[in-house]
């Protein structure tokens, strides 16, 4: 006999776990995306690996607290309104515990990947 638990939980990679727990302004994007590799996947076998990194992808940032375009907007008025702030580099020297030349540099490293990546 084997042991099963209770509650299993949902697999946060479930295209409907990451729908619910989406902002609503995301659902149609994601929802387009999704649909768009899905058929891809479903006609080559190779596009199921891609399929399996977005939702990968999606159920992470599903899953991360984010602010929502009020509270965004809410905090860019308190910005200029002169809110103090703190520079990226050093929250990163301080999470990384690197110095702040080096945060800069892997900020920056960041930044061009993510714009290659476009």
């Amino acid at each position: 006999m084997s042991v099963q638990p209770l509650h299993q939980e949902p697999d946060p990679r479930d295209p409907q776990v990451i729908v619910d727990s989406l902002p609503e302004e995301e659902r149609d994007f994601f929802l387009s995306q999704y649909r768009e590799r899905a058929h891809a996947a479903a006609d080559d076998l190779t596009g199921y690996k891609a399929l399996q990194r977005f939702l990968n992808v999606w159920s992470i940032r599903a899953r991360t607290q984010r602010p929502s375009s009020k509270e965004i907007q809410d905090r860019i008025q308190e910005i200029r309104a002169g809110a103090p702030t703190v520079p990226i580099e050093e929250v990163i020297a301080q999470q990384l515990g690197i110095s702040r030349a080096d945060a800069a540099s892997w900020w920056r490293q960041k930044v061009e990947q993510a714009t290659e990546g476009r």
